[in-house]
């Protein structure tokens, strides 16, 4: 594994903590941005399902 840092992305970085739509090509998921993680530089996102998601009824079966 690699101890290299991810890359810091200006554009991402202006969106953390909002939510943002999108996140699931099956529903009308939203995606909030909660900024990096300090120790790899990854980039922590949630993304909320809809309810009535195909992709996640599948999942929770």
């Amino acid at each position: 594994m690699s101890r290299r840092k991810a890359r810091q992305n200006p554009g991402l970085d202006a969106l953390e903590g909002r939510t943002v739509p999108g996140g699931c090509n099956d529903c009308r998921a939203e995606a909030t941005i909660h900024g990096r993680d300090p120790e790899t530089g990854v980039y922590v996102v949630t993304v909320a399902h809809d309810p009535t998601c195909p992709w996640l009824a599948g999942v929770t079966r």
